[in-house]
């Protein structure tokens, strides 16, 4: 009987766990579709708060820092969120040292971020974010789901942009 209830116990533990591992993932992949959007605004609005996409940018750094090294993830998935912020991370360095120098962000990092919201889009977080909103009773993504969207991202980053 004890055995039994041991491992009810550790099924509902592992169960809580996955789930968290879940919600972790989705709230910091949020950061993403946050930055596409911010993105896009500036691209309408012709760059006219280039301190709001830095900004954006940041987080999303912040938040797949804090993956990196989360107990839930494989050695390969901290590896892949480790070239996503890599590659985020030059493009804020370069942006913002071209803002705090020149005071705006120069025409290549402007580019820079336009391709990176491209890529954003590829991966398709606008419209994933809009079916969540439009489904109440859907069924949440799973952390395989999540952490392809991840790799998926990270491919259009390394691919050569035409």
């Amino acid at each position: 009987m004890i055995n039994f209830i041991l491992i009810v116990v550790l099924a509902f533990n592992f169960n809580n766990s996955r789930e968290f591992t879940t919600q972790t993932l989705l709230s910091k992949e949020n950061s993403l579709f946050m930055l596409e959007q911010t993105i896009e605004e500036q691209v309408k609005s012709n760059w006219d708060q280039p301190v709001y996409v830095l900004s954006v940018l940041t987080a999303a750094i912040e938040n797949l820092e804090s993956l990196i090294g989360y107990k839930h993830l494989s050695k390969q998935d901290y590896e892949m969120l480790g070239k996503i912020k890599g590659h985020l991370l030059s493009t804020e360095n370069s942006a913002l040292t071209s803002y705090e120098e020149e005071g705006d962000l120069s025409k290549d990092d402007i580019w820079k971020l336009e391709r990176l919201g491209d890529q954003l889009s590829l991966v398709g977080y606008e419209n994933l974010i809009m079916e969540k909103s439009e489904k109440t009773n859907s069924k949440r993504d799973s952390k395989s789901k999540v952490i392809n969207r991840y790799k998926q991202f990270l491919s259009t980053l390394e691919a050569p942009y035409e």
